[in-house]
């Protein structure tokens, strides 16, 4: 198993950026680590909701979310032979906003040898989110 988290605080209410979170189509507006991200189920995003996301470096994969908890958290799962992905994205209240927590964690057989390969990827990425998600969510701007 490989894990990667990233925490930070957003100076806004959690309304606004869990907002932002679900609308997953203008994601690729404010992270670069996002070209394209396809909902695959209608409606809104909720447990059990499949996307389709497109990111440079990677072949696209499709996305499960396994775990959701409105204004909380969402968890997303995607598979390929020999390695499993599951990435968090979870908000709370904190004294100075919200503290939003980002993990990516990778588990089965080739999970190391995929981590060794994608891992520093993987933390730009996440970087990448998170810059943007903050940028967007305090200053309304897009990256």
């Amino acid at each position: 198993m490989r894990h990667f988290e990233t925490e930070f605080v957003i100076a806004a209410s959690i309304d606004r950026i869990w907002a932002e979170l679900m609308d997953v189509r203008r994601w690729p507006r404010w992270t670069r680590s996002i070209s394209q991200i396809e909902p695959l189920n209608e409606g809104p995003i909720r447990l059990h909701s499949r996307v389709r996301i497109i990111q440079p470096k990677l072949r696209p994969a499709v996305w499960r979310i396994t775990e959701f908890s409105e204004r909380e958290k969402f968890v997303w799962v995607s598979s390929s032979p020999g390695v499993k992905v599951t990435a968090g994205h979870y908000v709370r209240p904190n004294r100075d906003g919200v503290l939003v927590t980002l993990t990516l964690e990778m588990t089965g057989v080739l999970s190391g040898i995929v981590a060794n390969l994608t891992g520093r990827l993987a933390r730009e990425y996440m970087s990448c989110e998170a810059h943007g998600l903050k940028r967007l969510c305090e200053e309304g701007r897009v990256a």
